[in-house]
C-alpha cells in the first residue's frame, strides 16, 4: 500500500488534535488533495475533466426518431436512384449493342426499322407505317433493284428496302450513315423516311405511304 505524503499526515494530525491546520503545509499539498473547511477534497481541473469525460462516455446516445426516419429515407432514395441509373445504363448498353449488330449485317426487318427510327429520334409507333411502305416497295428485300421503271431506264434504278435512287440516297441518308452502301438496310430506311417526311409529311409515313382515291398504294 502506498505511503501518504508527509504533508497529508500533518493535516490529518492537526485535525485529530483539534489544532488549526498549518497554512504553509496545506499550500504545499497537490491541488487535487487539498482539504477545504468542511474536510472535503478539492479536485484538480484535470481530474474533474477526466471524471466528466468518463461519465459522459457512459451516457446512452439517443437519436430522435424523426432524424432516424430522415436518414433511412435518404438511404432508400439513394438506393432507388442507384438502381434507376443502373437500369438506364443497362438499357443504353443494350440499344448500342443491338445497333452495332444490326449495322454489321445482323437482325431482321423489324430490327432494321427499330434502329432506323431510333437513330432518327422518331417514335417507335411509326414502325407499322414504315413496314407497310417497305413491303410495297421491296417486299422486305434489302438487295431489291427495280429494273423496269423510268428510273431504271434512265440508268439510275431504285434500290434497297425503300427503293431509293442513288441521288436521293445521298441527299437524304442520315449523315452518320453516309459511308454505308445504298443497300444497307438501316441507311436505306433512313434515306426513305427522311425523303417522305420532307415531301409528304409525318401523316403519310404513319399511314403507310401514299394512296389513290380507291385506297391503292402509290409509290413515292
Amino acid at each position: 500500500m502506498a505511503t501518504q505524503p508527509a504533508a497529508s499526515n500533518a493535516v490529518a494530525e492537526a485535525s485529530e488534535t483539534g489544532t488549526h491546520t498549518d497554512l504553509a503545509a496545506v499550500a504545499a499539498l497537490p491541488v487535487s488533495v487539498r482539504p477545504v473547511s468542511d474536510g472535503a477534497t478539492i479536485m484538480s481541473a484535470t481530474n474533474f475533466a477526466d471524471s466528466a469525460s468518463s461519465a459522459t462516455a457512459m451516457l446512452p446516445v439517443t437519436v430522435p426518431a424523426d432524424r432516424e426516419n430522415m436518414v433511412d429515407q435518404r438511404d432508400i432514395e439513394a438506393l432507388h436512384k442507384g438502381e434507376s441509373l443502373a437500369a438506364q445504363a443497362s438499357a443504353a448498353h443494350a440499344v448500342a449493342a443491338k445497333e452495332a449488330s444490326v449495322l454489321s449485317g445482323g437482325g431482321d426487318l423489324d430490327d432494321w426499322i427499330d434502329v432506323a427510327l431510333s437513330k432518327l429520334n422518331l417514335d417507335a409507333s411509326l414502325s407499322n407505317g414504315v413496314r407497310q411502305i417497305i413491303m410495297k416497295e421491296s417486299k422486305g428485300n434489302p438487295n431489291a433493284v427495280n429494273l423496269s421503271d423510268s428510273n431504271a431506264l434512265a440508268g439510275r434504278p431504285s434500290r434497297g428496302l425503300m427503293q431509293v435512287i442513288p441521288s436521293t440516297f445521298r441527299a437524304y441518308v442520315l449523315p452518320e450513315l453516309a459511308h454505308q452502301p445504298i443497300t444497307n438496310p438501316v441507311a436505306n430506311i433512313t434515306a426513305g423516311i427522311r425523303y417522305m417526311l420532307a415531301n409528304y409529311g409525318l401523316s403519310t409515313l404513319r399511314a403507310g405511304g401514299r394512296s389513290d382515291r380507291s385506297g391503292n398504294y402509290v409509290g413515292y
